[in-house]
């Protein structure tokens, strides 16, 4: 009977190569897109009217709804969250200008779905709903 040993030949390490390590394909399209934070709804809103807790800085650039219009703003300069007694939200106070061109200055609260934060999530949404275009002349900047 024949021994199942083998004694060192040649043929017999060509035999013994490891497989290598298959990356799994993604299961959906979505998954495809190299942007992370585009996908993951831990991130942003899905939806303008979407309530969500933020924590926003002096001077940053934000979007607020004012009469049912989305306008750009700025986050005041000497700002601190407000919180309200009649309702417990946190308020922020936001300068922004009218279709007139008056600078204006009022308290919105992002649990209202009435603040949002100028991120590139927030301004697909706004260019889906048809609130901002985008212009070949525009440099992406905003009035405030």
């Amino acid at each position: 009977m024949p021994s199942r040993t083998t004694s060192g030949s040649s043929s017999s390490k060509g035999k013994l190569r490891r497989r290598a390590a298959v990356a799994s394909r993604p299961a959906f399209p979505e998954d495809l897109d190299t942007d992370a934070d585009e996908n993951n709804s831990s991130f942003g809103p899905v939806h303008l009217d979407e309530p969500r807790a933020y924590t926003f800085k002096p001077n940053e650039r934000v979007w607020i709804r004012n009469h049912d219009k989305w306008i750009a703003g700025r986050i005041f300069p000497s700002s601190v969250p407000k919180i309200r007694s009649s309702d417990n939200l946190v308020y922020w106070d936001v300068k922004y200008s009218d279709s007139y061109g008056h600078k204006l200055r009022r308290c919105f609260a992002p649990l209202l779905g009435d603040l949002k934060p100028d991120n590139a999530r927030v301004r697909r949404l706004l260019r889906e709903a048809h609130w901002i275009y985008p212009t070949p002349y525009s440099s992406g900047k905003m009035a405030c």
